[in-house]
């Protein structure tokens, strides 16, 4: 049962690289928040040399180098990113938020190593995916329930826009997907203050 769980997860994140794919900067350095144990997103990235470099921030991975891949252990909302100010172009946080005990401090993290210019990209499940994700994981053990236990939040619309408005962003466009069980949200760090 539990590689059955494996497949469905696997299909929801392929299908979420794909919508946020087509929006991440081509040539840049990509810092992926929450990039799960093996990186996929991010390797995926570099292999089709759609980044120039690609750091990964994850509490389910250990400290590892290669190329211009680094993925780093770090608890998201109690530790600060180890990363100059103002050094990647783009930030990704796939299904991230709702796991986070400080989203603002994370975002403040995210707007603090985003060059002006810069883009972070995030998706999160709306509110409404709430009974379905629990069906889902608890009821008929298609998706991960250790996934879905650990959400603290499925953010609104508003919430998000509040939330990156507060951070400093600005152009910031949302989208839902995925019959509106999930949201993608892009903005952008003003060049200038």
């Amino acid at each position: 049962m539990e590689e059955r769980w494996t497949v469905w997860d696997k299909l929801i994140a392929h299908m979420r690289y794909l919508k946020v794919g087509r929006l991440i900067p081509r040539g840049g350095v990509l810092c992926d928040v929450g990039c799960g144990p093996d990186a996929r997103f991010l390797r995926t990235l570099l292999c089709s040399r759609l980044i120039a470099r690609g750091y990964g921030f994850d509490r389910k991975v250990g400290k590892e180098s290669e190329g211009d891949l680094i993925i780093s252990p770090l608890e998201l909302g109690s530790d600060t990113f180890p990363l100059a100010d103002e050094s990647v172009d783009c930030v990704t946080m796939l299904a991230v938020l709702e796991h986070l005990s400080k989203p603002m401090a994370v975002l403040q993290e995210v707007f603090r190593i985003l060059k002006p210019g810069g883009r972070v990209i995030l998706t999160t499940p709306s509110p409404c995916s709430k009974p379905l994700l629990e069906f889902l994981a608890f009821r008929l053990r298609m998706i991960s329930d250790e996934e879905i236990k650990d959400h603290k939040h499925y953010f609104s619309e508003t919430e998000i826009r509040q939330m990156l408005v507060d951070v400093g962003f600005t152009n910031i466009v949302y989208r839902r997907f995925q019959l509106g069980l999930n949201q993608l949200v892009s903005a952008v760090k003003p060049i200038a203050r």
